[in-house]
C-alpha cells in the first residue's frame, strides 16, 4: 500500500515507523501520516522532540510531559508521568530518560 504524503510544510525533524511517518514542523506542531492512519495533531502545547517506534510515536512537550500516539484506532497509551528529558521508541516498548538522568522502560501494550 502506498503511503500518503505530508502537506507541503517546513519541518525541523522527521522519523518513520513501520506503517507511518511523523514530522515535527518548524512551529513545533507534530503530525503523523501513514498507510492506515489519519493525520494526527496532538492537542495543546508545543513539542520539542519525538521518536517513532514500529507501531507508536512518543512526543515530548516543552514542559517535559510525554504524549503517546498510536497508529491505528486502538486509542492512546498512558506513559508514566514526567518530566522527561528524552524518549526513544522500539517495536512496542519505550525508554525514557528523566531530567534527573534516571531511565525507565515500559511496554505500550501491543
Amino acid at each position: 500500500m502506498r503511503m500518503t504524503n505530508p502537506p507541503n510544510k517546513k519541518f525541523q525533524s522527521i522519523s518513520g515507523g513501520a506503517n507511518y511517518t511523523c514530522g515535527l514542523f518548524r512551529n513545533d506542531e507534530l503530525e503523523c501520516w501513514g498507510t492506515y492512519t489519519r493525520p494526527v495533531t496532538p492537542p495543546g502545547g508545543q513539542f520539542t522532540s519525538f521518536d517513532t517506534g514500529t507501531y507508536h510515536t512518543c512526543a515530548l512537550r516543552s514542559n517535559g510531559e510525554m504524549v503517546y500516539l498510536g497508529n491505528n484506532d486502538e486509542g492512546e497509551g498512558s506513559p508514566p508521568p514526567g518530566p522527561w528529558k528524552s524518549v526513544k521508541c522500539g517495536f512496542d516498548e519505550t525508554c525514557g530518560m528523566r531530567i534527573n538522568g534516571t531511565m525507565e522502560y515500559w511496554d505500550m501494550g501491543w
